[in-house]
């Protein structure tokens, strides 16, 4: 989790901090960093859970042979939610088939600009993207407290 999303949370606090410091007064920066460290690790064990949360509801949801493909993407999409080929080569995962009782959390795609043929398939995990789009700097900051702007 960013620390300095933490910080930026009170953003007139950080620099108010920020000054002191300067002055010879690190108790400020000292508190401000401790604060967020301790925002970063409550927010970071909260995601974690959120990620165990979803691969387990996953889990539930698709029916599919215990040798099926599906199986290891899961476990590879909720560590990286975005797969080129490459990827799938070096963990030697691979694409789910489409099948409607696998309810798959993952969409196949292939990447290419428009106009160009598309040969580069990737495999997307939408419901981890959207956990990671909740961290976003704003968000993130926002959820470490009350953002204040100056």
């Amino acid at each position: 989790m960013p620390l300095s999303a933490g910080l930026l949370a009170n953003i007139n606090a950080y620099h108010e901090a920020l000054t002191a410091y300067r002055a010879g007064e690190p108790d400020g920066v000292i508190r401000l960093c401790s604060e967020a460290a301790l925002r970063a690790v409550h927010n970071g064990t909260a995601l974690a859970e959120d990620f165990r949360r979803l691969r387990s509801s996953w889990r539930d949801k698709i029916t599919a042979r215990a040798d099926s493909a599906v199986w290891p993407a899961i476990d590879l999409l909720v560590k990286r939610p975005v797969v080129n080929r490459d990827v799938l080569e070096k963990t030697r995962v691979r694409l789910p088939a489409r099948h409607p009782s696998h309810g798959r959390p993952g969409r196949s795609r292939h990447s290419g600009r428009r106009g160009e043929v598309q040969t580069r398939p990737l495999l997307e995990g939408p419901d981890v993207l959207d956990l990671l789009d909740a961290f976003t700097p704003i968000n993130f900051a926002q959820s470490t407290g009350r953002r204040r702007t100056a």
